[in-house]
């Protein structure tokens, strides 16, 4: 039974990473119902396996549009600028990353994170603007700033960036893979941690199965289209209808806290 929990967690790990609702949120809010028996390190070595199969499916997707990237004397110009404000960006993260690492954020209600994210997909709803505002250094401070906070619970760090980054003059698909472009090195440094831990767990040894391989190739494809999903809602400006689903996340979240 308690393998079972771990394949449907990975499941759910991996897909729910494509939709702007926070992932690791949901993943609290199941252990709070279901109460599985694992360590801490236990868990971070597992989240940060996962990530890899996730880190690729972007790399996948989004690689007719940043091939760009493999021949950098090409676009030398485009991509020194996107890495000097990328870091900007990655840097502020890294900072609220240590800082709520040495003070833990258990005090902060799942509830409400989940009721930020859903305010802020509803307020898409509003976001007309057709201006078409380049990613400066002034967009990777607040975007670095909304990833950072975004390491609280229940606050979706794809919905919080991407939200921002449309309501700050960014159009709908270079907002889209902005956000995804920005957790790729965290994606890819999480992942490297979690197979050098890996190494030393005699746990994962047992857990990483023929089995678990399967599910994670499985969710990986549901991540996939999950993406396409979403751009599509995107694309049509409709991702704010997500916003109700989450506030009802919230409202389950609260019942449960209270």
């Amino acid at each position: 039974m308690l393998q079972i929990y771990w394949y449907f967690y990975a499941a759910l790990a991996i897909i729910l990473e494509s939709f702007p609702i926070s992932s690791s949120g949901h993943l609290a809010l199941l252990d709070h119902i279901i109460h599985a028996t694992a360590t801490q390190d236990f868990l971070s070595v597992f989240d940060h396996i996962l990530h890899g199969p996730i880190a690729l499916c972007i790399a996948l997707y989004f690689y007719p549009r940043w091939r760009f990237f493999l021949h950098p004397w090409r676009a030398r110009f485009i991509i020194g600028r996107l890495v000097v404000l990328g870091f900007v960006v990655e840097s502020i993260t890294v900072i609220f990353y240590i800082l709520f690492s040495k003070f833990s954020v258990s005090w902060f209600p799942l509830w409400i994170g989940f009721l930020i994210t859903a305010f802020l997909l509803f307020s898409l709803c509003f976001c007309t603007t057709k201006r078409t505002k380049k990613f400066d250094l002034q967009m990777a401070l607040i975007l670095g700033l909304m990833q950072g906070l975004a390491l609280l619970p229940g606050i979706s760090r794809f919905g919080a960036t991407f939200a921002v980054a449309r309501w700050l003059g960014l159009d709908k698909q270079k907002a889209f893979e902005l956000s995804f472009l920005l957790v790729m090195p965290l994606l890819s440094a999480a992942f490297v941690k979690g197979i050098v831990s890996y190494a030393s767990s005699s746990d994962l040894e047992q857990l990483l199965n023929p089995m678990m391989v399967l599910v994670m190739i499985g969710s990986s494809i549901g991540f996939y289209l999950g993406l396409l999903m979403v751009h599509k809602l995107i694309l049509k400006n409709q991702l704010w209808y997500m916003s109700f689903y989450v506030l009802g996340i919230s409202l389950l979240a609260l019942l449960i806290h209270t």
